[in-house]
C-alpha cells in the first residue's frame, strides 16, 4: 500500500548557508527533460532567497525565488515540490500564470532526499493540504478496518508449501511436470474433466 508522501522538515532561515545537493532530472528515468527543460545530472543549491537548478551536462542554469515553492514531498530517492504559478510563467514557456508547476528531482540516496525536502520550504497549497489530509485519513481509516492482514500471508504460504512439496518429489528445483499434473496443475484435457484444476494450479510453481 502506498504511503502518502512524507512532510519536509523546517524550511531554510534567512541567511542560512548555501546548501547543495547532487540530483538527477528529467522524466522517464531522466531520459526526457522536465518541466524546466532540465535532463540528466546536475546539482540543486539553496543559496539565500533563490533555489538554482543547474544541469551539468549543458551547463543550463534556472533559479527560482524560495518563496514561490510549495508542496514538498518526498519518496525514498525521489523529491517533488510545486512552483506556484507566476515564478513558474517566468521560467517555462507556456504555463499559466495561474497553474503550478510540478518539478521531481532524484538524490543519490534516502537520507539525501531526507536533508533536500527538510531544506526546502514547509508552505502547502490549499488543494495540496486537503489532499495530504484526505490521504492520511484515508490511510487511518484503513489501518483501523484491517490492522492485521491474514489473507495475503496464507496465499503466499500455499504457493511457497505447494512449491517445496512439488520439488521435493521431483528431487530438483524445477518441478517435474508429471509431479505438477499430479498434484493438480491444468491440463486441457483433464482439467476439462476436473474443474477443481482450476483453482489448484493458481498454487503450483512450475520454476523458480
Amino acid at each position: 500500500m502506498a504511503a502518502a508522501p512524507e512532510p519536509p522538515g523546517p524550511g531554510p532561515t534567512a541567511g542560512a548557508a548555501a546548501a547543495a545537493f547532487s540530483v538527477r532530472f528529467g522524466r522517464f528515468l531522466g531520459l526526457m527533460p522536465d518541466a524546466l527543460g532540465l535532463c540528466g545530472p546536475g546539482s540543486l543549491q539553496i543559496a539565500a532567497d533563490r533555489l538554482v537548478l543547474s544541469e551539468a551536462r549543458d551547463s543550463r542554469r534556472v533559479e527560482l525565488p524560495l518563496q514561490a515553492i510549495e508542496d514538498v514531498s518526498q519518496a525514498a530517492r525521489r523529491v517533488r515540490f510545486a512552483v506556484e504559478g507566476p515564478a513558474a510563467a517566468r521560467v517555462a514557456s507556456g504555463i499559466a500564470a495561474s497553474q503550478p508547476l510540478r518539478v521531481c528531482v532524484r538524490t543519490a540516496g534516502r537520507s539525501s532526499a531526507a536533508a533536500l525536502a527538510a531544506a526546502l520550504p514547509e508552505r502547502l497549497s490549499p488543494g495540496y493540504a486537503q489532499r495530504i489530509a484526505e490521504q492520511n485519513h484515508f490511510v487511518d481509516t484503513l489501518i483501523a478496518a484491517a490492522p492485521r492482514l491474514y489473507v495475503t500471508p496464507v496465499l503466499i504460504g500455499l504457493n511457497l508449501l505447494m512449491y517445496l512439496l512439488a520439488a521435493v518429489l521431483s528431487g530438483r528445483i524445477n518441478p517435474r511436470p508429471g509431479i505438477l499434473i499430479g498434484l493438480g496443475s491444468n491440463d486441457g484435457a483433464l482439467s476439462a474433466l476436473e474443474g477443481w484444476r482450476l483453482l489448484t494450479n493458481t498454487f503450483l510453481l512450475f520454476s523458480l
